[in-house]
């Protein structure tokens, strides 16, 4: 015969002649390893979280910021200072809604600011510098704190649907998201995306994620500013590329589309690369393609 026992961290036992376990222990509690954290603008550090007790079954934490442009906080905890000012990093415990709260302070960026006639210190000799630059004139991106662009750097799937909504500024209020994962979207990301599912631009993966921490692929991005633009899409069509059976068949109607219509003409040697993580240059190169197309 078995009886419950409530030890005194809160944990349940089955107790019995020939042995005592644990079946599972609840959350009474969450600590951050900082409760202060000092940030220059572009600077990124990471808060870990620990769930008391040690044995609780469910150690699930949300980050959220009280001010994303001060400074944001992705999925994991890791911290990026954006703007001067102070805002406060919470985490939240998923059993039991407990938090925990860091305050974080973001000072201007020390280092060397961008040339008098650039506004940015890395795109001087970019083959995207124009469009960069209009594209920051257009609201669609920003730089860095550190007066850089970093136009060869990788673009997730979140950031892509905010830099896409920023280009098509569209009235729509978003749909509500029903992702697996939608937890995991950064607060600065959630409404770009919920207006890319209202729109019809993303759809999400077969397994009802979105993954909006993953690197966006050439495939992906332009198969979202081909929906965004509303060219016609022949799903039979040959792309043009050279590499054109190495493109996945959901993606050749809008690879098709693409280089038809010379969204695509900054792809280089006239190759689609399929897989290739798209750079924050070619994101913005794409999107004020499509614009012109508009």
């Amino acid at each position: 015969m078995q009886s419950p026992s409530v030890g005194s961290d809160g944990t349940v036992y089955m107790v019995s002649e020939k042995s005592l376990f644990a079946l599972g222990t609840d959350a009474t509690s969450v600590n951050l390893n900082k409760k202060a954290m000092n940030l220059q603008s572009g600077d990124s550090e990471m808060l870990t979280a620990a769930v008391v007790p040690d044995a609780a079954l469910n150690k699930k934490v949300k980050w959220t910021s009280s001010d994303s442009t001060v400074a944001k906080v992705d999925s994991e905890g890791k911290v990026t200072g954006i703007e001067p000012g102070t805002a406060k990093i919470t985490v939240t415990t998923e059993d039991g809604g407990f938090i925990a709260v860091c305050v974080v302070t973001v000072t201007l960026s020390s280092k060397p600011a961008a040339s008098q006639d650039l506004p940015f210190s890395d795109i001087a000799d970019h083959w995207a510098k124009a469009n960069i630059i209009k594209a920051v004139e257009l609201r669609i991106a920003n730089g860095y704190p550190d007066f850089t662009f970093r136009p060869d750097g990788n673009v997730t799937r979140a950031e892509f649907a905010v830099l896409l909504m920023n280009g098509m500024k569209p009235a729509a209020e978003g749909a509500k998201l029903a992702f697996e994962d939608q937890d995991k979207i950064g607060e600065w990301a959630v409404k770009a995306v919920s207006q890319a599912v209202q729109l019809g631009i993303v759809s999400g993966y077969p397994d009802g994620t979105f993954q909006p921490d993953s690197n966006i692929t050439h495939a992906e991005m332009i198969a979202m500013v081909v929906r965004a633009s509303g060219l016609p899409v022949d799903e039979k069509a040959q792309s043009g590329f050279a590499d054109d059976t190495d493109i996945p068949a959901w993606a050749k109607g809008a690879a098709a589309a693409a280089k038809k219509s010379g969204i695509a003409d900054f792809m280089r040697d006239n190759r689609f690369a399929a897989d290739n993580k798209t750079t924050r240059a070619e994101a913005v190169t794409a999107i004020l393609a499509m614009l012109g197309k508009k």
